[in-house]
């Protein structure tokens, strides 16, 4: 009901613009209290956790192998234990084996629990291809989930779908045996996974016989297998996603280990920045430096254009970029003299394009005058705040699996204007945690780390220009203001490649200065138009979006949880 009610008071202010200081007072206190007061777990949990479904039979059920390293855990920690069988006795499946690995260190005397004990790891019987689930000493089941993880794998087989991994959504229990901080996971997401080993205390993995492993850490084997199924290609592994809270953690989250780090550095031939930390950055190689194209479009704006061209030529440390600025029929006279005064400098040129604003074809045109390989679409209201922004954009751009390169782009009172765009909010695209603070490490310390997003916003984006060429550009007729770089990243995923966000390139965006707010008759129809267009063409009022999760709303840009 709230955001429905905020949806038409947003509505309302934009078409009436002398209304612009209340409305963004009201977005002001609306973000702030939802930050304050988030929507209630609990009730969420009523509403959603009917699993109703899993009453539907299915063909197949598989067994799963529960597979428990005791040499884990502590001497003091045999709870932990007790809690993690009991929630295996529980299931409501019956296909199901306990093994141990118990070095007689802790009393694992459960006579009503059947449960297969080896001595080591080394001894492991498991048959070539069998489910199995590496439990972490934190993490216990929940009542359904080895039938919604048979469910779900079952019914991707219907539609052709055979998974190597699944992991599920996840959730903390507390002392008091209270449910809380929900972790709604996106679908397989492999620049998150790398920097983050997100779901490693949550997920089902087929074994192969020939794996020797040393001991069982669910955290290590995660990261360990998959990485080395990616290494050539990244695509070797398939990762399914489960959107339901089957694991409950009773202990930290999931981090990246030292070696885990090192593993990743030496299987994909990258370097870390940061050794120990929550928030691991890899560099990965850059062998030259490719030129690139700063394509800049702008129709007067002369103190905005100024403060752009200004703080890119000044803080920008990647070495090898020219700048293109397009002149959409500038008619100020101090404009105009600056423009001439740039276009004597080597790498800066002035394009004029004499004709109706259309972001799409300004912006086409200018990538056929480009020189570089590849391309940056930087708006006129852009300020660098960090001198490596290009370099880290450029670093992804040239990997052959990424597309589209987003940055990290706030607003003048440093609060996030653009961290990635999420497909189907209000029926369209939104950006993920507008409004939070530049410092908040945001959902799943999602604000801090490079990953995957289905689109990132045009106003500072990165790519190949045979890429753009390749997908035929930016589309004309039906995005020529908005949506088109959505259009444009939804294009570029359909062809297999990922895109990508990074926070490491940080700038301001003053948006929409130079343009305006769409609250004229002619723009808000045109406005009108183009999310019609969004929702027809890729269907985003039903699209769910991978990067983000069918248990978060979609009315909210700050990954609250749905209403139902």
């Amino acid at each position: 009901m709230l955001d429905s009610v905020v949806f038409k008071t947003k509505k309302f202010f934009r078409e009436h613009k002398y209304l612009s200081f209340a409305y963004k007072k009201l977005v002001d206190i609306y973000y702030l209290y939802k930050i304050k007061y988030p929507r209630s777990y609990k009730n969420w949990i009523k509403k959603s956790e009917s699993f109703s479904y899993l009453s539907e039979t299915v063909d197949v059920e598989n067994t799963f192998f529960v597979l428990i390293d005791c040499n884990n855990y502590q001497l003091n920690e045999e709870q932990l234990l007790a809690n993690q069988l009991a929630s295996i006795a529980k299931q409501n499946y019956s296909n199901k084996k306990i093994v141990i690995i118990n070095n007689e260190a802790l009393n694992i005397d459960y006579p009503d629990i059947e449960m297969e004990c080896f001595s080591n790891a080394q001894e492991l019987e498991i048959r070539d291809g069998a489910w199995v689930l590496p439990l972490h000493k934190d993490v216990v089941l929940s009542q359904h989930c080895l039938a919604e993880l048979n469910y779900f794998i079952e019914c991707s087989k219907t539609k052709g779908v055979n998974f190597d991994v699944v992991y599920s959504d996840i959730d903390s229990v507390d002392d008091k045996g209270r449910r809380k901080n929900p972790f709604f996971f996106p679908d397989w997401n492999p620049d998150f996974f790398l920097v983050n080993n997100y779901f490693s205390k949550g997920f089902a993995i087929k074994w192969h016989a020939n794996w020797k492993e040393q001991h069982i850490d669910s955290e290590e084997i995660c990261y360990r297998r998959i990485l080395n199924s990616l290494s050539t290609p990244w695509h070797n592994v398939n990762v399914g996603h489960c959107a339901a809270i089957l694991f409950h953690n009773l202990g930290a989250q999931p981090h990246l280990s030292k070696d885990m780090i090192n593993l990743a550095e030496n299987t994909l031939a990258i370097e870390a920045d940061v050794k120990e930390s929550a928030h691991v950055k890899f560099n990965w190689p850059l062998l030259d430096s490719p030129k690139v194209t700063l394509i800049v479009p702008t129709r007067n704006g002369y103190d905005i254009l100024k403060n752009a061209i200004d703080s890119i030529v000044e803080k920008t440390l990647y070495p090898n970029f020219d700048i293109l600025i397009i002149n959409n029929q500038s008619d100020c006279q101090k404009t105009i003299a600056f423009m001439e005064e740039l276009s004597a400098r080597d790498n800066i040129s002035i394009l004029d394009y004499d004709f109706e604003f259309n972001y799409s074809a300004i912006n086409n045109y200018a990538v056929k005058q480009a020189k570089g390989d590849l391309i940056a679409f930087v708006n006129n209201d852009i300020e660098v705040i960090s001198g490596n922004w290009l370099s880290e954009m450029v670093m992804h751009a040239v990997r052959p699996d990424i597309g589209c390169v987003g940055a990290k782009l706030l607003y003048p009172n440093e609060t996030i204007q653009h961290a990635g765009v999420v497909i189907g909010l209000w029926g369209g695209a939104g950006h993920s945690h507008k409004m939070y603070s530049r410092h908040s490490n945001g959902y799943m310390d999602r604000l801090q780390l490079v990953q995957n997003y289905s689109a990132v916003t045009a106003a500072c984006l990165v790519m190949e220009k045979k890429l753009f060429n390749d997908v035929g550009g930016f589309d004309e007729e039906l995005f020529p203001v908005a949506f088109n770089d959505v259009d444009l990243c939804l294009k570029v995923q359909a062809l297999g490649l990922r895109n990508l966000w990074t926070p490491y390139a940080l700038l301001y965006h003053h948006e929409s200065i130079s343009r305006g707010d769409d609250v004229t008759p002619e723009k808000a129809k045109r406005a009108e138009m183009e999310i019609n267009n969004l929702r027809l063409k890729w269907k985003t009022e039903s699209h769910f979006d991978p990067a983000y999760n069918p248990n978060l709303s979609l009315t909210s840009e700050d990954f609250s949880l749905s209403r139902l």
